[in-house]
């Protein structure tokens, strides 16, 4: 599953559990991390609100400070998100 499992043990030789515990979890999981970290912030947002468009500005500012450590192979999935969120915005602004 590893095929390199040395990057791993600098995590336990310097103490650190908790990033080995999250290495291990993003590099099964690859850029579907950053999905899950999204969502577990929007969700409980949006069932307070009942409303898409603070999830929409979530999303801006979340990509937008976010964008920097986004894998590559997730930022077409990052920038499809991009538009919906502006979409929806300009849906509500002229509605």
């Amino acid at each position: 599953m590893f095929p390199d499992p040395q990057w791993l043990q600098q995590y336990l030789q310097s103490g650190d559990l908790v990033g080995f515990i999250f290495a291990v979890f993003t590099r099964l999981i690859g850029p579907t991390f950053y999905a899950l970290l999204f969502i577990g912030i929007a969700a409980p947002l949006y069932i307070r609100n009942q409303s898409a468009i603070p999830i929409a500005i979530l999303s801006i500012l979340f990509l937008a400070l976010l964008q920097p450590i986004i894998p590559a192979s997730a930022l077409n999935i990052a920038g499809a998100l991009l538009g919906l969120a502006i979409a929806a915005l300009l849906y509500k602004t002229f509605r």
